[in-house]
Parts: C-alpha cells; sequence; structure tokens
C-alpha cells in the first residue's frame, strides 16, 4: 500500500473513531473499504501509536477512552 493511502486510512480512522461513527468492525471496515482484519490492524497501529482505544459492545462503537488522545503523524514515524 502507497505510504499516503496508509497515513490517509488512519486519518479517517481516528476522525470516526472522534466522530463516534465507527459502527462494528465489519461496518467500519465497509466505510474504510478494508477487510475486517485491516481494520483490526489499523486499531492496534493507533493504540501502539499511543491512542487508548476500547470497543464498547452496547453501543456498537470504537471510542477513545482518553478524550485528550490527539493524532500526530510524528507518532508513526519513530
Amino acid at each position: 500500500m502507497e505510504i499516503l493511502a496508509y497515513f490517509e486510512q488512519i486519518r479517517y480512522l481516528n476522525e470516526l473513531i472522534r466522530q463516534q461513527r465507527t459502527g462494528t468492525p465489519e461496518q467500519l471496515a465497509k466505510k474504510m473499504q478494508v477487510s475486517v482484519a485491516n481494520v483490526y490492524r489499523r486499531i492496534r497501529v493507533l493504540k501502539e501509536a499511543g491512542a487508548h482505544i476500547k470497543y464498547c459492545k452496547r453501543l456498537q462503537r470504537y471510542m477513545y477512552t482518553a478524550e485528550d488522545y490527539n493524532l500526530k503523524m510524528k507518532d508513526f514515524l519513530s
């Protein structure tokens, strides 16, 4: 995958989480036009960059558990 497209996916995922619009992993995969496995990989990438993310079964969406998380591309370049 082209590096810019990869970062765009991460940025889009961050936006969806912030806007509380992810839905289930299957719905999120459809929105992002990737496989469910890729959704899990992107979530893991955000977690490794310091994001505290959880999935709420009741609300059926991903959410940040630390409201002050701010995605920075430099987190991925170390």
